[in-house]
């Protein structure tokens, strides 16, 4: 059986340390840049769902603190402290996640592979195809295929697949796997109920525990946002409609150039 040289063991450590840095440094810098947490939330400038978000975020942060300080620790140490915390667990379960996916991939446990090939992988270009209109976040529809399999795995994995605390605030596609959309994420939440009657039924709704009554909420307290967006999705329609005519008057030219 071949054994690593200490050579080799010094660079395999080198290699992760520096991997693990980068990841943490990113993530570190992922949430600061979409929360602003470096400003003062009333100077932030955040949309109202993530204004939101953060708020909750920040009262998690202060309960952690307040029940948990360590000494003379001062408030401000003690938020900083258990957020670090917070990107280490969220660091180390995305590794451990993606770990036990490629190796269930390589022992075609898991068909399609999704993180083998990434971006590139078969399950993601079907993924493409079957359901293009979740493919609007940065990730181009990618996180949310991810969550659709943890959710899957954790029904016999649910210690490494399942919800993990904090988590669910920072990722509506967590929020949708495991059924509190409406409670964290109530404008996206409302966004995906208008695109999905378009793209599903009329009267489709995301159906959640007290759903009913957190979409009649949301409606009552922000009636100039629930228009606006009620606005965006007609005009999305619309440039839709125009070009399946679009699409649709071209096919026909063909058709008919090829008929003469």
């Amino acid at each position: 059986m071949p054994y690593l040289t200490p050579e080799a063991k010094s660079k395999l450590s080198s290699t992760i340390r520096t991997l693990r840095e980068r990841l943490l440094t990113d993530l570190h810098n992922a949430v600061d840049s979409a929360y602003q947490l470096s400003i003062p939330l009333h100077k932030a400038g955040l949309s109202e769902e993530m204004r939101v978000k953060r708020q909750r975020l920040e009262n998690w942060l202060e309960e952690q603190s307040r029940s948990e300080r360590q000494g003379k620790e001062k408030d401000k140490q003690a938020r900083e402290r258990y957020l670090r915390t917070a990107e280490k667990l969220a660091a180390a379960t995305l590794l451990n996640r993606l770990v036990v996916i490629k190796q269930m991939e390589a022992h075609e446990l898991i068909k399609p592979a999704v993180v083998t090939g990434g971006w590139q992988s078969r399950g993601y270009r079907e993924f493409r195809d079957f359901a293009p209109e979740l493919l609007k976040d940065e990730s181009e529809g990618y996180s949310i295929l991810l969550q659709l399999l943890y959710d899957e795995l954790a029904l016999d994995l649910p210690g490494l697949f399942g919800n993990v605390g904090v988590t669910v605030l920072k990722d509506p596609s967590l929020a949708v796997a495991h059924g509190c959309f409406w409670k964290y994420h109530p404008q996206k939440a409302y966004e995906w109920e208008l695109r999905l009657q378009d793209e599903i039924a009329p009267d489709f709704k995301i159906n959640e525990i007290d759903s009913d009554k957190l979409r009649e909420q949301f409606e009552l307290e922000n009636p100039e946002l629930v228009l606006e967006l009620k606005e965006k999705e007609d005009k999305r329609r619309e440039r839709k409609r125009k070009k399946e005519e679009s699409d649709n008057d071209f096919s026909l030219d063909i058709k008919l150039e090829e008929s003469d």
